[in-house]
């Protein structure tokens, strides 16, 4: 029955994504009642519903629901950066972002982080909200996008040479120097719309 092995998969996706039934509650926007009652199997979630599951436990609609049998591909939890403390590390939030390992390509798990854009400087090539797979990395190479920690604020910006430029035409500028600790290099963005 369709329902069943909806139910399995959803339970198998579930306990590989390490997340609790409250995260889960949140990252899909379905409330945690009916969370509770898809993963006992009293209830099957509807297609919107599935549709949004899918995306919060980063597993395809189609192997959720028992339409495809290939195996959904593993996703690695990675903690949200949001600031930097005074130390100049940098913080994480209180969510989590799952990437699935083929977008880290060769880099390792440890060498890579998820930020999460603040401020328009970007705008509006990326948006308040976006989020940014992140690699660290000691080369820069043109046109990439950098971030970088400057006197105690985070710092993205597009490199062109020895300068960093803002998206957004009401921010200057910026050459870099040595006072600028580069964090990493942008390589994938996640944008929930």
């Amino acid at each position: 029955m369709q329902s069943d092995l909806t139910h399995a998969r959803l339970e198998q996706a579930f306990a590989a994504s390490g997340l609790t039934q409250a995260e889960l509650a949140r990252a899909s926007g379905i409330d945690r009642g009916s969370i509770s009652l898809y993963l006992s199997g009293r209830y099957c979630p509807k297609a919107d519903k599935l549709m949004r599951l899918a995306a919060a436990l980063s597993v395809s609609p189609e192997w959720l629901s028992g339409v495809d049998c290939a195996p959904s591909e593993p996703a690695l939890p990675f903690p949200v950066m949001v600031s930097l403390s005074p130390e100049g590390a940098l913080v994480p939030g209180p969510d989590t972002q799952r990437i699935p390992r083929s977008q880290l390509g060769s880099a390792a798990p440890e060498d890579c982080f998820v930020l999460q854009m603040q401020g328009l400087a970007m705008y509006p090539r990326l948006l308040e909200g976006d989020r940014l797979l992140v690699k660290r990395t000691r080369t820069l190479p043109d046109g990439s996008i950098a971030v970088l920690a400057h006197q105690g604020r985070l710092l993205v910006r597009q490199v062109q040479g020895r300068v960093l430029q803002a998206a957004n035409p009401e921010y200057p500028p910026h050459t870099r120097t040595e006072a600028m600790v580069l964090l990493g290099r942008a390589i994938t963005l996640i944008r929930n719309l």
